[in-house]
């Protein structure tokens, strides 16, 4: 069961990684904003542009339309790369641990599939799970 939601949650966060991957993308195409306050003029933005996420404080001309930067700096900004990176963490660990497994069971003559010893096998197929076992003279080759 353990290994079942381990599975499942790095499908979710490889899902959440290439999701990461198409706005980062897309912030260096059109920059995107989105108000935080309820403010009428003086608001927050959280925005989307040059491959970062950041939030800033603007004024706005509700007579004319426009936005107008109060502050040069973003008051806050992460670069995309940090939450690609975090979410790109599950799925290279699922990877390397299904890679590992394989290796070591294949090494001490195990199921690659459920791990059952096949020492003494002469059959060519797993009796605990009905895989069929590449025999010695196969794997060398």
């Amino acid at each position: 069961m353990l290994r079942r939601s381990f599975a499942v949650l790095s499908a979710l966060s490889l899902l959440l990684c290439l999701t990461t991957a198409v706005f980062w993308v897309g912030s260096y195409r059109h920059p995107d904003f989105i108000r935080l306050d309820r403010g009428n003029t003086n608001v927050r933005i959280l925005g989307s542009e040059d491959g970062a996420v950041f939030v800033r404080r603007v004024t706005i001309d509700m007579a004319n339309r426009q936005m107008h930067v109060l502050s040069i700096f973003p008051e806050y900004i992460c670069p995309y790369f940090v939450p690609f990176a975090m979410t790109l963490v599950l799925p290279i660990g699922y990877l390397a641990r299904r890679i590992l497994v394989r290796r070591t069971r294949v090494r001490l003559g195990h199921c690659i599939r459920c791990g059952y010893d096949l020492t003494g096998n002469i059959s060519g197929v797993c009796p605990e799970c009905g895989t069929p076992v590449r025999q010695a003279s196969e794997a060398g080759a």
